[in-house]
């Protein structure tokens, strides 16, 4: 109970730096590495997930304290349990890479997110996701000012990609071009604190192999 008190906090706090502070100078926590390529290279996608096409986002929530430790780590949201633990562990084998969050050239404790993405394909991943596809169909109905369609556009890709903080800013604009201001507003401070929260978000892939049967 109480660790949960403390996660709570922390969070609050985390909030009161990204909202009161937007013109503080805000330096994010550093891994001595690549984080992405990190994970990527470390995440497994057990053969039953491909199998049944089980995919989706796990987020894993860490501290960063000041003295660039680890700690308070909890699974947000987790498209299957092995692509969970195995997270915990990659995060666990990261302890004593990290230099920590800094505001106004003082060190703090800040709680970040990492994001892995399990999507799974029938064939070869296609040369752009669907998710993009349909940022771009958003921007050319923007540029045509058919703002309803292109806040259709945004919204699906935005369900597909929940975390992507470009998504939040274009829908943002189209909320503005729509003369909704508080909904504007709201996507502004939620792209500006996924920014500053989600320190990765790493995508894995798998598919499986279509093949044909010639019949005689």
């Amino acid at each position: 109970m109480k660790k949960t008190v403390l996660f709570a906090l922390i969070c609050m706090l985390n909030l009161s730096y990204l909202v009161g502070q937007e013109e503080a100078t805000f330096i994010k926590a550093r891994f001595d590495g690549n984080i992405n390529k990190f994970f990527a290279s470390r995440i497994k996608i057990p053969i039953e997930l491909t199998e049944n096409y089980i995919e989706g986002n796990t987020v894993i929530s860490f501290k960063v304290s000041q003295n660039g430790e680890i700690s308070s780590v909890v699974v947000d949201e987790n498209s299957h349990v092995s692509i969970a633990e195995q997270a915990l562990s990659i995060l666990k084998s990261t302890e004593g890479r990290w230099r920590p969050t800094q505001v106004n050239n003082e060190p703090i404790d800040f709680v970040y997110k990492i994001v892995i993405n399990n999507k799974v394909y029938s064939g070869a991943p296609p040369a752009k996701s669907e998710s993009i596809v349909l940022k771009e169909k958003a921007e050319k109905r923007i540029e045509k000012e058919q703002y309803d369609k292109a806040l259709r556009y945004i919204n699906k890709a935005i369900k597909l990609e929940p975390y992507n903080t470009q998504y939040y800013k274009m829908r943002s604009q189209i909320y503005a071009l729509l003369n909704k201001p508080k909904e504007s507003e709201a996507d502004r401070l939620k792209a500006m604190r996924y920014e500053k929260e989600i320190m990765a978000i790493v995508k894995v892939a798998s598919w499986k192999t279509v093949t044909t049967k010639r019949i005689a």
